[in-house]
């Protein structure tokens, strides 16, 4: 156990989280694989900072040497189903932060009855093994963006068996 906190995202965490997005593992499992710009990054990232993005809720994830190494967040779904998403620093991957990360963001701000889901890009192996761990179960696979005949990545929202 790493013994992670959350805490709320503060402008101060932008370039990380700039940072964090743009790796290019980030960028391949990502529903937009463009790495992104910094000026679109920071209104985006101000946005959320300021509690303004309805149904979304933000924490970058602290260790015990005060260091952020990951950035977790959910988006709620009209029917009230939460999509919980993540981003790992990459110099801390494998190291279980992702489950821990996600655990302590489930347990602190979503109530146990709520539905919670995971969009995962197929081939993202350790995203698939974290949802697997908190007994979801993979979908039908989609094509990630229908519009764009160059993407031809698959998406499968992994969720609790009926």
């Amino acid at each position: 156990m790493h013994n992670l906190t959350l805490r709320p995202l503060t402008m101060a965490d932008a370039q990380t989280a700039f940072m964090w997005r743009n790796d290019s593992d980030t960028c391949r499992f990502s529903r937009d694989s463009k790495p992104a710009q910094w000026a679109g990054h920071v209104g985006w990232f101000t946005k959320r900072v300021n509690g303004l993005a309805d149904g979304e809720l933000y924490r970058i994830a602290v260790n015990t040497d005060g260091i952020s190494v990951g950035l977790v967040w959910t988006t709620t779904e009209p029917d009230g189903t939460h999509e919980v998403h993540y981003r790992v620093d990459p110099n801390y991957r494998d190291e279980g932060i992702g489950t821990e990360m996600v655990q302590c963001f489930i347990k602190g701000w979503l109530v146990a009855e709520d539905p919670f889901v995971c969009p995962i890009i197929v081939g993202n192996e350790p995203s698939e093994r974290l949802a697997a761990k908190f007994g979801l179960m993979p979908g039908k696979p989609t094509r990630v963006n229908p519009k764009d005949e160059t993407d031809k990545r698959l998406i499968r929202t992994w969720a609790k068996a009926a």
